[in-house]
């Protein structure tokens, strides 16, 4: 669930604008050439440096802009891992510190659940993106959707829908799924109650009620075996 609030998270952050530059060029180019002949492209040299955590393996690229790009995004990931706002000053750029710290608080205060972290935010935007991630993380933690009615409309129904959601798998209440407006998340709520619910009581019969045909045979599957 916590993967789940993150990724929303994010998903608000970029809907109101992180304002974060592509690297110039084509990015599958090639870009360097080592003395045993391995060629190195943006994505496969930015992969390994995210993967192993290590933007000195940025500097194999021989454009400097996406040299920079590279490590930027891998300094920017090691930042928010470690919800540390002081590691946004190794990025270059003054739009990629503050992009950078503007994310951290957000996702301070959306931990904290304190909206008041939000205030340090000088981007109404942003500001107001984080007030609604912080509400949204209350409503889904404490079970509670009256907390979606401290967001914007932009983002309430979705709120409402997610605290909905959460319930209903939490409770294993089908009956809380029918409060869903999105309709294909009200199925898909749905259908995992009923999974969930044959599951734990090991009722096949259960089944039967999935809608959705591939989840229906994998829940027959694993409860005839």
């Amino acid at each position: 669930m916590k993967n789940r609030l993150l990724f929303f998270s994010l998903v608000l952050f970029l809907l109101y604008g992180c304002g974060v530059s592509a690297p110039s060029g084509n990015q599958n180019s090639t870009v360097s050439q080592t003395g045993s002949g391995s060629v190195h492209t943006y994505q496969t040299v930015l992969r390994e440096a995210s993967q192993k955590q290590d933007e000195t393996i940025c500097q194999q690229l021989s454009d400097t802009k996406q040299q920079t790009q590279c490590t930027n995004t891998v300094l920017r990931t090691k930042a928010i891992r470690a919800m540390d706002i002081s590691l946004c000053s190794s990025l270059s750029g003054e739009a990629e510190r503050k992009n950078c710290e503007q994310l951290i608080l957000s996702l301070q205060a959306r931990k904290a659940g304190d909206v008041k972290i939000c205030d340090q935010l000088q981007d109404t935007k942003m500001k107001q993106s984080c007030i609604d991630q912080v509400y949204v993380t209350l409503a889904t933690e404490k079970k509670d959707v009256s907390y979606c009615d401290k967001t914007t409309p932009l983002v309430r129904t979705n709120c409402q829908d997610t605290v909905y959601n959460h319930i209903a798998l939490q409770d294993l209440d089908g009956t809380v799924c029918t409060k869903i407006k999105n309709v294909s998340l009200r199925s898909s709520c749905q259908d995992n109650v009923y999974y969930n619910q044959a599951m734990k009581e090991k009722k096949i019969g259960l089944c039967a009620k999935i809608q959705n045909e591939n989840r229906k045979k994998n829940c027959e599957t694993v409860l005839s075996q």
